[in-house]
C-alpha cells in the first residue's frame, strides 16, 4: 500500500463521515431543545395548578401576574399569568399562562401558551 492510497482512503473516510458527525450534532440540539420545551410546558402547568389550587380555598380575583423562572442551561422563562373573569358566570375563571425563551439551538425566541377554566367558589 502506498502512501498515496492512504491518503486517498483517509479523505474518503473523512467524506463519509462528515455528514455522519453533523447529524448527531443537529439530533443534540433538537434534544436540548425538546427537553426545553418539555421543561417549559412543566413550568407553565405548574402556574395553573398554583391558580386551581388558590380557587379551591378562596375566591380568585382577576389580574396579570409576571414572574421569571430559571430552566437551567442558561435558560430564563418569562411567565405572564393572566386569570379573567367570565362575563354571566360569576365564580367560573379563564385562566391563561404564556410563557417565553429564547432557544438554545439556534438561539430564537419561542413561546407556549396553556389556558384553562378554573371554577371558583364564594368564600
Amino acid at each position: 500500500m502506498t502512501l498515496v492510497e492512504v491518503l486517498v482512503g483517509a479523505v474518503t473516510l473523512a467524506l463519509c463521515a462528515a455528514p455522519i458527525l453533523g447529524s448527531v450534532s443537529w439530533m443534540r440540539l433538537r434534544a436540548a431543545e425538546t427537553t426545553t420545551q418539555g421543561l417549559v410546558t412543566n413550568a407553565l402547568a405548574e402556574q395553573i395548578s398554583l391558580v386551581q389550587s388558590l380557587g379551591r380555598a378562596t375566591a380568585l380575583s382577576a389580574g396579570t401576574t409576571k414572574t421569571s423562572q430559571s430552566l437551567g442551561g442558561g435558560v430564563t422563562l418569562a411567565i405572564t399569568r393572566t386569570v379573567a373573569s367570565i362575563a354571566g358566570k360569576p365564580r367560573l375563571y379563564d385562566v391563561r399562562v404564556d410563557g417565553a425563551w429564547t432557544a438554545r439551538a439556534g438561539g430564537g425566541a419561542r413561546s407556549l401558551t396553556l389556558e384553562t377554566y378554573v371554577f371558583s367558589p364564594d368564600n
